[in-house]
C-alpha cells in the first residue's frame, strides 16, 4: 500500500527502515516507536488542513 499511495509515512523503525524501503512519495519520521506513531498523526493532520 505504501507504494502505490499517493502520500506515505512510515516510522524509522522496523522492517521496513531494516530493508531500508523507500519511494520519492514516502516521508519518514524523525521519532521512533510511539513517538513516530504521533509525528505521522500530526503530519497527515497537517496535510488535511491545507
Amino acid at each position: 500500500m505504501l507504494a502505490e499511495a499517493d502520500v506515505a509515512f512510515r516510522p524509522s523503525h522496523g522492517e521496513l527502515a531494516d530493508v531500508d524501503f523507500r519511494r520519492d512519495h514516502l516521508r519518514v519520521t524523525d521519532a521512533r516507536g510511539i513517538l513516530a506513531g504521533e509525528e505521522i498523526s500530526r503530519r497527515i493532520h497537517a496535510l488535511v488542513q491545507r
